[in-house]
């Protein structure tokens, strides 16, 4: 953009027209529907002598803009090049004239309007009306004598409800663009006087006609229509034939032409929102070139546009004439040149260098803007100074239009120095529209600026006026909001009931910090506990929650009036509200809240979030920390505390009737009973989940009706629920071998699984398997059917670890022989994987032992743990290194043994050689291993002993592998 050219036009342009060397512009007025005429002299906008002003803001209105004098708006525009006379039809149908010296608007007569009235201008004013018998009417105006003369032309039928859309004039016809796509042409060669004028009508389209044009090509001239549809037709004027070439038109503008306009260059034009397209003659050849880089000065809102002939200074200093292209929308006028002008004879011959003659430039020449327009150009500048320089003007011009964009200073603007200085502008200003404007400005984002509006608002309404504050809490941002609701606060305590009432309305406010804010103020107007209480009123469930945070922290639980409501709100069909209420409850009883947390893992974390929501930093991570009692204490609940568990057994809600049973089966009261093993039927996993718990809790104590519900919920649907009744009855378990056993044959995988877990766990277990007794043997055949068990693979994965573990068979060799006997595939591909890994270590080992004389530890590693009493570590590893072993640092797969020196205190050594299969020996039993490798012979017989054993071993193996389908 070269320049811009700033004028006080107001509102929206709605038709321009080029005539006299000047734009015509009517303009719809901000403050009605009329439209007003504007002239702008095309000379103003471009002679060099005047640029220099047109950005100076008092010399804005000087540049040529002349409003006339039209009353009554402007209905139609349009200008008799041959007469070189503008013509214009207002809103009451007047028609005026003006000339190139008249400098005003010249009444010449009256035509009738009508809504759907088409109106365009050759050698006369001709228009087209629908007539009130359906019949449309088209009539010439003249003038004659300086007054208007009438004549009708022609008066038919178009069609069943069919408009006239659009009107042109062409050579030597007129032409009206109809709503069902045909185009009604009246061609002077047609014409006779005193005779009716028929039209010719050709169907161009089948789509509303939306904008007309006419073209010379080829000798020939053509009709060309564009329609709402989107497509260009061609149409030959002298037998109405279409030229099928034209479809290539489609889809070249998304939205309908407004205009299409035959310039000059060999070019025609169509304009539309989104941008213009010019188009060579024999445009069918050829896509037109497209010109979507003007969006960027229009952003796709083009309403209209004009050809016009503006001057131009060559390079020799002289003036002279240029074709540009005008186009304007709601806010501006832009002009445009043409690039690449040539002389007519060029043209003739059709030279069009590169293909650029007759496209825009890419820039427009200049823009014609209102003051607005000009303040908002300015009032964005990068530059402080200049947005400083255009505020004291609007400070200075005091008027309504200086006082909206002062505020939008005060709102919008990046420094905060000149918010500051347009907030107290506003402040001091005495426009009367100033308290409306300040009210605005408690909208803005920037808390200084609100806030100063709500002092300013203060002191021109009275501090005790609760107005200001009304409008802040409707329109300010958070921080003016709280601003509010502090002042409300201190004119509730000092008895304002109004106060009080608005306050009791933000406990809904959309904004929760607010409507917080707005309780917290409420508890300084009442006394406990009506002031907590209130605060149940909100809407909002964290509002309640928080009221509910404050009661116990009052230690208010236990008021009757609190007592009764908190009942209340445990029946409450919000999941959040009515567990917070519990909580609170539970929380306000601490020996009870200790027994139901030790109970609960998921009561637990609640409770812990609960009472470290207002805390912060380490205090709150410590409370969050806080774990989960291992074991249940004991306990004794008073009178008062039972009555509490018997209101919350009676709630409504399930989820929390459940606990007031279960803590009443931790005391001990069998009165929990019936509602427990209800309870344990719900469709309710959480709720089925803690009434299996308490059962379990009876059943210790030796209820048999429990344990016969533990028996059947063992077999639930649910997992958790499962699970809890398995464990359940393990407390209640006589043998643990037969709990452990009756688990494996259950048919669900969690509970087997549970089962292994607890004979683990048990004594006999623990006493050893392979002790020779029938307990032992009778444990070896659980173990065994676990490993067998051929519809549950991990069930025999983890049967094989045990195994393993603890070399039942005897040796690592009887140990993998037994668990070739699973019957799963998986399971025997790993155990004979080790088998062929420990036959391969055991044949290594005996080729070292030979190499080596027959003494030595070969290479084995040893790790050791605990304490040795019969020898220092130390001296312990070096005997090893000394024999030819390894003294490793840590536990891993290939590690031969693990010393312990003190059973008790092993440590995690132990649990990792374990779990990893490798071979644990005592103090003692390294010692005689020590001795047998220093004296080979010694141990001959031994290790005979243990060949013999391995070769049994492989003998079973073998004979398992061939007989395995």
């Amino acid at each position: 953009m070269k320049g811009s050219l700033h004028l006080p036009l107001r509102g929206a342009p709605q038709h321009i027209v080029y005539a006299h060397q000047s734009l015509y512009v009517a303009s719809k007025h901000e403050e009605s529907l009329s439209l007003g005429l504007y002239r702008f002299p095309l000379h103003a906008w471009i002679k060099d002598e005047l640029k220099s002003k047109f950005d100076e803001a008092e010399l804005a209105s000087s540049a040529g803009l002349q409003e006339l004098d039209c009353p009554h708006g402007v209905h139609w525009i349009g200008h008799d090049a041959k007469q070189d006379l503008l013509w214009l039809i207002d809103q009451t149908g007047q028609v005026f004239t003006l000339g190139s010296d008249d400098e005003n608007l010249s009444l010449r007569g009256q035509i009738k309007l009508h809504a759907q009235t088409i109106i365009c201008l050759k050698d006369a004013l001709y228009v087209l009306s629908p007539t009130e018998d359906e019949e449309w009417l088209l009539s010439s105006a003249i003038i004659t004598q300086d007054q208007l003369a009438h004549e009708e032309c022609w008066r038919g039928q178009l069609g069943t409800q069919v408009e006239a859309k659009v009107a042109q004039v062409g050579p030597e016809l007129i032409a009206f663009g109809l709503s069902d796509g045909r185009v009604a042409l009246w061609f002077e060669s047609t014409r006779k006087t005193n005779q009716v004028w028929s039209p010719n009508f050709a169907q161009t389209h089948q789509d509303p006609i939306c904008a007309l044009g006419f073209v010379f090509a080829e000798e020939k001239h053509y009709l060309l229509s564009y329609s709402e549809d989107l497509t260009l037709a061609q149409t030959r004027l002298d037998d109405l034939e279409a030229m099928p070439r034209a479809a290539k038109a489609k889809g070249l503008h998304s939205t309908a032409p407004n205009s299409l306009i035959t310039g000059p260059l060999g070019r025609f034009y169509t304009v539309a929102q989104d941008g213009v397209r010019a188009w060579k003659d024999e445009y069918s050849n050829y896509r037109p070139i497209s010109h979507d880089e003007l969006c960027s000065d229009f952003s796709g809102t083009i309403k209209g546009a004009t050809f016009v002939d503006y001057p131009d200074k060559n390079l020799d200093g002289q003036w002279t004439a240029k074709a540009g292209l005008i186009l304007f929308d709601q806010s501006k006028l832009a002009l445009y040149e043409l690039m690449n002008t040539n002389s007519e004879q060029a043209i003739a011959q059709g030279e069009d260098t590169d293909g650029q003659k007759g496209r825009l430039n890419k820039q427009a020449l200049w823009r014609a803007e209102g003051r607005a327009a000009w303040t908002k150009a300015r009032l964005q500048s990068e530059h402080e100074s200049t947005r400083k320089d255009t505020l004291e003007h609007l400070i200075r011009w005091g008027d309504s239009a200086s006082l909206l964009a002062i505020e939008k200073v005060a709102t919008q603007d990046e420094s905060e120095t000149l918010r500051q200085q347009a907030l107290e502008a506003m402040i001091n200003s005495d426009h009367p529209s100033v308290m409306h404007a300040l009210i605005r400005l408690l909208a803005s984002k920037y808390s200084p600026v609100s806030q100063g509006a709500l002092n300013a608002l203060r002191q021109i309404y009275g501090s005790d006026s609760l107005y200001p504050l009304q409008k802040a809490l409707e329109l300010g941002e958070e921080s003016t909001i709280g601003q509010a609701l502090k002042v409300l606060g201190e004119l509730g305590q000092a008895g304002n009931d109004q106060a009080k009432g608005i306050l009791k309305v933000n406990l809904n406010h959309e904004n929760l910090n607010c409507a917080e804010l707005a309780r917290q103020q409420l508890e300084l107007c009442y006394p406990a506990p009506r002031s907590f209480l209130i605060g149940l009123r909100s809407k909002h469930i964290s509002i309640q929650t928080m009221t509910l945070h404050r009661l116990w922290q009052k230690d208010l639980c236990f008021h009757p009036i609190v007592n009764g409501r908190l009942q209340q709100l445990r029946e409450d069909n919000n999941e959040e509200l009515r567990h917070y209420a519990f909580a609170v409850t539970i929380l306000s009883h601490p020996d009870l809240a200790h027994s139901l947390r030790a109970q609960d893992a998921i009561l637990h974390t609640a409770l812990n979030k609960i009472e470290a929501r207002l805390l912060k930093g380490e205090e709150r991570d410590q409370i969050l920390a806080v774990e989960q009692a291992k074991t249940p204490p004991t306990l004794d609940l008073d009178q008062q505390a039972r009555q509490l568990l018997f209101e919350i057994s009676a709630c409504g809600q399930a989820d929390i009737a459940v606990y007031g049973p279960v803590a009443l089966a931790a005391s001990g009261d069998l009165r929990a009973l019936p509602t427990l093993l209800a309870l344990s039927r719900s469709p309710d996993l959480f709720i089925r989940e803690r009434a299996t718990h308490g059962l379990a809790l009876l059943a210790t104590n030796g209820e048999k009706r429990a344990q016969a519900q533990l028996e059947r919920l063992v077999s639930d649907e649910e997992s958790n629920v499962r699970l809890c009744a398995y464990q359940g009855l393990a407390s209640i378990s006589d043998n643990q071998l037969d709990y452990a056993e009756l688990g494996l044959q259950s048919g669900h995988h969690d509970i087997r699984l549970s089962a292994l877990n607890a004979l683990q766990d048990s004594q006999v277990y623990q006493d050893g398997i392979l002790q020779d007794n029938g307990q032992n043997l009778r444990l070896y055949d659980v173990l065994l059917a676990a490993l067998c068990r051929h519809d549950d693979l991990i069930l025999a994965q983890e049967a094989r670890k045990i195994f393993l573990k603890d070399l039942i068979g005897g040796s690592k060799f009887g140990a993998l022989a037994l668990i070739l006997e699973s019957v799963h595939d998986e399971v025997r591909r790993l155990s004979l994987s080790d088998l062929l890994n420990e036959i391969q270590n055991e044949s290594a080992a005996a080729s070292d032992h030979q190499s080596n004389g027959g003494g030595g530890l070969n290479g084995q590693s040893f790790v050791f743990t605990g304490t040795l009493t019969s020898m220092k570590r130390a001296d312990a590893q070096k005997q090893v290194k000394a024999l030819g072993g390894v003294a490793a640092s840590g536990v891993s797969a290939s590690l031969s043994y693990l010393v312990i020196g003190d059973a008790g205190k092993a440590g995690s050594k132990l649990s990792k050689a374990n779990s990893l299969g490798v071979s644990v020996i005592s103090e003692s039993e390294f010692t005689q291993l020590i001795n047998n490798a220093k004296n080979p012979t010694e141990s001959s017989t031994t290790e005979n002993a243990d060949t013999k054993s391995k070769e049994c071993a492989l003998h079973r193996v073998i004979e398992l592998l061939f007989n395995d389908t």
